[in-house]
């Protein structure tokens, strides 16, 4: 018996296989009519209707996902892209800045042999004048240097600490010197003036200038462009309900999309199953897809009959031995109540002949009396 609840048991999880089975191949025959019916022809008022748009919102969603990727990705390589030309932006501008220090320091010369213009002069006023602060620092510190020799051990540790200090101001007064060169000659480079430069050192820089200009201004239209794409898809982002957590928001259109596919599903198997047994509403529609559903339903059918019956039988062949139990307790007790009989009956004799001895004495008794 033990062995057949066992068996039973086994069957019912493969009838909830099949069932379920069964419920996906009824909610494939829904999917494969509905479009080919009338709204009159379901089951209830606004089924198609409803189906039709939990259709448009799963297809919705699935848009949404797929723009969110899309538009993340080019995003990404947008900035990756923008990054890396801002790095060759900022190569050239460096080899821009050593061309201006370098056609700045020509055209000095030049100007100061008296070669050049009078278009430089204005060019180099901070030159000249840095250029006079830098004399007047540099004199002093040699005549710090000079009277440093003759002096004395307490002299010597001011004139230390002023030589110090005027060091300091001829790195600083260099380091501005440089800046003012480099500025001047993109002033030259800028304004065409490279032109008026003697140098033939200068025509080579000229066209080492305008060649990095050009593939600067190309790599700059380039820039700009790729920020805008990657502002366009961050605003699909944004519009998409993107903030900060990208993953998150996905997933949250993910469990959006699971849940109506899951409504999807149940509203096609209740329309399956109304469908199976109204065969009018189909059989003269050409629907591809249609004779494949139906035999597959039937085919899970016979699935199911076959199992319910193989259950029915085992319950049966149970119930059969619980009876047959039940029998065999009942005769053991009809035999029990037979043997108390026999033995009741017995007694009952026994009492009986008691009782004719009992009575015989007491005659004899009276017949004694009597004699």
């Amino acid at each position: 018996m033990e062995q057949k609840r066992s068996q039973i048991t086994t069957i019912f999880k493969e009838l909830d296989k099949y069932k379920l089975e069964l419920d996906g191949h009824l909610a494939e025959l829904g999917r494969v009519v509905a479009p080919y019916m009338k709204p009159k022809e379901a089951p209830e008022e606004g089924t198609i209707e409803q189906i039709r748009s939990i259709q448009g919102e799963i297809e919705r969603l699935d848009q949404v996902i797929s723009e969110i990727h899309q538009a993340n990705m080019g995003a990404r390589s947008s900035s990756e892209e923008i990054s890396q030309i801002e790095q060759r932006l900022a190569s050239i501008e460096f080899e821009k800045n050593s061309l201006y220090s370098r056609i700045g320091v020509i055209a000095y010369e030049e100007y100061t042999a008296g070669e050049a213009k009078e278009e430089f002069s204005l060019i180099f006023s901070s030159v000249l004048h840095q250029n006079s602060r830098l004399t007047k620092s540099q004199k002093s510190l040699k005549d710090i240097e000079l009277r440093y020799v003759a002096a004395s051990f307490i002299e010597r540790m001011s004139l230390r600490m002023r030589q110090k200090k005027i060091r300091k101001e001829i790195e600083v007064l260099n380091k501005e010197r440089e800046q003012l060169f480099r500025k001047a000659g993109k002033q030259i480079c800028t304004s065409n003036l490279i032109k008026d430069i003697r140098s033939r050192t200068a025509s080579t820089i000229s066209s080492e200038y305008e060649r990095l200009e050009k593939t600067y201004e190309t790599l700059y239209r380039q820039l700009e462009d790729k920020k805008r794409v990657r502002s366009k898809n961050e605003e699909i982002l944004s519009h998409a309900g993107v903030a900060d957590n990208l993953d998150k928001r996905v997933e949250q259109l993910k469990e959006s999309r699971v849940v109506n596919e899951e409504n999807l599903q149940k509203l096609y198997s209740q329309l399956g199953a109304y469908l199976v047994e109204r065969p009018d509403i189909y059989t003269k529609k050409d629907i591809p897809e249609l004779s494949q559903a139906l035999k597959r339903i039937s085919t899970s059918r016979e699935k199911i009959t076959e199992k319910e019956s193989k259950v029915n039988k085992l319950e049966a062949d149970i119930k059969i031995d619980d009876l047959k139990q039940l029998i065999d307790r009942d005769n053991q007790a009809i035999d029990r109540k037979h043997a108390q009989i026999t033995g009741l009956q017995k007694e009952i004799r026994e009492i009986k002949h008691r009782v004719s001895q009992n009575s015989e004495k007491i005659e004899e008794l009276r017949q004694a009396a009597e004699a």
